[in-house]
């Protein structure tokens, strides 16, 4: 598979806040021509970046398309730049890629202007796209490729010309209720610690279509697969992130362990126990439901 998703990613991937009007070169090194005309860290090698996480959400999403002279010094006169949709792209990427992309449909974004300037002796400008959240189906994998498609004449870097913006369809994606129950006890026996909790919200993340990564409140992480080959999630297969379990000096001792997985209902229920860094026992139950 591609490199595709890393989870959980960002809303926004772009900070405008931290870019300087001065050349950036989104592959460490200047161009071998003198002047390229780029999206900032762009391109399949930045696709991570580009998912747009839209379980849970309902406002906007805007991001910020950068597009940058990446040259050894700045155009003497303004340029102009035009960006536009190139679904041609999605479709020659299919071909080679596990995951399969849907066409994003017009009503799920925005372009509101595709024209851009580059004053003469700058060397950034930055136009806008917009996702809607709620007219996004969460059950389907959509791609939008926003490509620059004119910098009058001046030669655009191929490998840095589109973001490769995509959504991942998963069933299970969304906003849960979210309770998180923790002992200072190997069995679950005795009172709960006062960092227990009821009624909170979690949004669990799609990692792919059949793959999503659920938040737990102690160190780690779980991530839940399962096989969607009939519509109805099931078959499902409960794992937690050993690294950041080890990292802190923590031992899994027992699970993650499935209590309960009910797709339809929306309701899924792990528990596990460790021994932390001090070799102290703690057993916690953390319950996800609509």
């Amino acid at each position: 598979m591609k490199k595709i998703l890393s989870a959980i990613i960002m809303l926004s991937f772009f900070l405008t806040g931290c870019l300087k009007d001065t050349t950036i070169n989104s592959d460490g090194g200047l161009p071998s021509t003198p002047t390229a005309i780029q999206f900032t860290y762009s391109g399949l090698e930045y696709l991570g970046q580009a998912s747009i996480l839209t379980a849970g959400v309902t406002d906007p999403i805007t991001n910020n398309m950068i597009v940058n002279v990446a040259g050894r010094s700045a155009l003497s006169k303004d340029l102009t730049i035009t960006v536009g949709v190139d679904d041609a792209k999605r479709v020659t990427y299919n071909t080679t890629s596990d995951i399969k992309f849907d066409a994003m449909p017009d009503s799920c974004y925005s372009i509101p202007v595709k024209t851009g300037t580059i004053k003469a002796g700058k060397y950034l400008d930055t136009l806008k796209v917009t996702f809607y959240p709620d007219k996004i189906d969460p059950s389907k994998n959509y791609m939008l490729p926003i490509t620059l498609k004119d910098a009058q004449g001046q030669i655009i870097a191929s490998n840095f010309s589109t973001y490769w913006y995509h959504t991942i369809g998963n069933p299970l994606a969304g906003n849960y209720n979210y309770d998180y129950s923790r002992w200072n006890t190997a069995d679950g026996t005795g009172p709960l610690n006062g960092s227990s909790f009821t009624g909170h919200v979690a949004t669990l993340l799609p990692v792919d279509p059949t793959t999503i990564t659920v938040p737990s409140s102690y160190v780690s992480s779980y991530i839940l697969s399962f096989d969607n080959s009939t519509g109805v999630p099931k078959n499902f297969t409960l794992t937690m992130d050993a690294k950041a379990f080890s990292d802190n000096g923590i031992t899994l001792v027992d699970g993650p362990h499935l209590l309960i997985a009910d797709p339809v209902a929306g309701h899924f229920k792990f528990q596990y126990s460790v021994l932390n860094s001090s070799g102290n026992p703690r057993y916690f139950i953390e319950d996800f439901y609509k």
